[in-house]
């Protein structure tokens, strides 16, 4: 569920400037999201299985082809 609930994420680098965010849209991976800027993508998944709440977990990176842009994630 949807509860519009904020949560930092993990520092990958310095002076990273994201430029926007895509969800997982596969049932199994839903809690899986990335985000990018002009060179890389930055994959996260979201912990819903702690005691003290909610946590972000960094899971890796990949480079961005040059001038491209994410359109969508599915499996």
């Amino acid at each position: 569920p949807v509860d519009d609930s904020m949560h930092k994420l993990p520092a990958v680098g310095s002076a990273i400037h994201y430029k926007s965010a895509l969800w997982e849209t596969f049932t199994i991976d839903r809690d899986t999201f990335i985000v990018y800027d002009n060179a890389n993508i930055y994959v996260y998944l979201l912990n819903r299985s702690q005691i003290e709440g909610e946590s972000v977990i960094y899971v890796g990176s990949t480079k961005l082809p040059f001038a491209h842009s994410p359109l969508m994630l599915s499996k």
